[in-house]
């Protein structure tokens, strides 16, 4: 179904007075609704990603929209939680870092010595 499908399908509950005070969608158009919804919010993510988020990652700028400060949090938290992992997997390598070290082989772990 197609979101002007969904748009289409809404049914409202009226007022007396026929003034709409709820709209009402039945469980597939409300799926199609929450999954455009979804894709909208990842493409803004994205956005975010390459347009401010990446810059700071490699310091270069600061993060200016609020909505991208959230990315960039998840960003940050994802290498966390890949760094932690990748130390339980491999003891062997742990190792102590700078916050510059760590970053550049967290983000371009090619390049790191």
């Amino acid at each position: 179904m197609s979101v002007t499908k969904v748009l289409q399908s809404v049914q409202f509950v009226v007022d007396r007075e026929g003034k709409p005070q709820a709209a009402l969608l039945d469980i597939g158009a409300w799926e199609t609704l929450l999954a455009a919804l979804e894709e909208i919010q990842d493409e803004e993510a994205f956005l975010c990603t390459c347009q401010e988020v990446l810059p700071v990652v490699n310091g270069e700028s600061s993060v200016e929209r609020p909505e991208c400060q959230v990315v960039l949090e998840q960003v940050l938290w994802e290498q966390v939680q890949e760094t932690y992992a990748h130390r339980r997997q491999h003891p062997e390598e742990v190792r102590t870092l700078t916050a510059d070290e760590w970053l550049a082989d967290t983000i371009h772990p090619d390049s790191s010595p």
